[in-house]
């Protein structure tokens, strides 16, 4: 909900090709797991071929393959009004989205299988995409439904518990498809590219689908309940526009 809400205050993207690079990996808070990941990246040389951004370059972390530096693919780390983290409409935010086959995301936390904007953001592009996140993560979009790329990637490492194995596992997916036909592989994930997209707008559409915990916070935090009266708002147009066309 709280995506869908997002992207439509913002222009959606033309994301219309070529498509010319394989992947792209943005990154903010340098959080353990993002280090990992890229520094294997970095390793394996695979972060000259994507459109990358890193935004602190002072973390905390023994790098063995790279030395950080700041690396953006908008100007939003210049401007201290503009959220870097945010996917607003530019020029050049655009082509990065429309010229990348998929992206890797690396999830916010690595504690439960909990998945934020970064990967429903490509859901609703219609973009492919394999996020790093916990073991079982996948496991959890089946049950809502959800179509895998199986296709394309190999989904072997959903059930890896140990953290950097996973990662460098699905490092090992996106290495893969570099040098591919990228415009075939879109059109061949076209289909659940689709489908996804409309799996994620039914969920938006059915109010059962909001947690028991949300309701609950509703009670006690006036600013959820601002974003549940939108969510709500939002849900009731589309059943009335269901019901208007059925």
């Amino acid at each position: 909900y709280a995506t869908y809400l997002q992207l439509e205050r913002h222009e959606m993207f033309n994301i219309s090709g070529p498509i010319t690079v394989p992947f792209m990996s943005l990154n903010h808070k340098a959080h353990p797991h993002r280090c990992a990941i890229m520094d294997e990246l970095v390793r394996r040389e695979m972060h000259k071929d994507a459109y990358i951004s890193w935004h602190e370059p002072d973390a905390d972390w023994h790098w063995q393959h790279w030395f950080p530096r700041k690396l953006e693919v908008d100007n939003y780390g210049q401007d201290p009004n503009k959220n870097p983290n945010s996917y607003q409409w530019s020029e050049t935010f655009e082509k990065v989205m429309s010229n990348s086959f998929m992206s890797l995301i690396t999830e916010s936390t690595m504690t439960s299988p909990f998945l934020t904007e970064k990967t429903f953001q490509q859901i609703f592009y219609k973009r492919p995409f394999l996020s790093f996140s916990t073991a079982k993560v996948y496991a959890e979009l089946d049950k809502l439904g959800f179509k895998r790329y199986d296709e394309v990637f190999d989904y072997s490492f959903d059930d890896v518990e140990d953290d950097i194995q996973r990662g460098k596992m699905i490092i090992d997916e996106v290495e893969k498809i570099i040098g591919q036909d990228y415009e075939a592989l879109t059109k061949k994930l076209r289909p659940k590219l689709e489908y996804n997209c409309k799996r994620a707008l039914e969920i938006v559409a059915d109010k059962s689908y909001i947690p028991d915990e949300v309701k609950l916070a509703v009670k006690w935090d006036p600013n959820f309940n601002s974003t549940y009266r939108k969510i709500c708002a939002v849900t009731t147009y589309q059943e009335d526009q269901k019901k208007s066309k059925t």
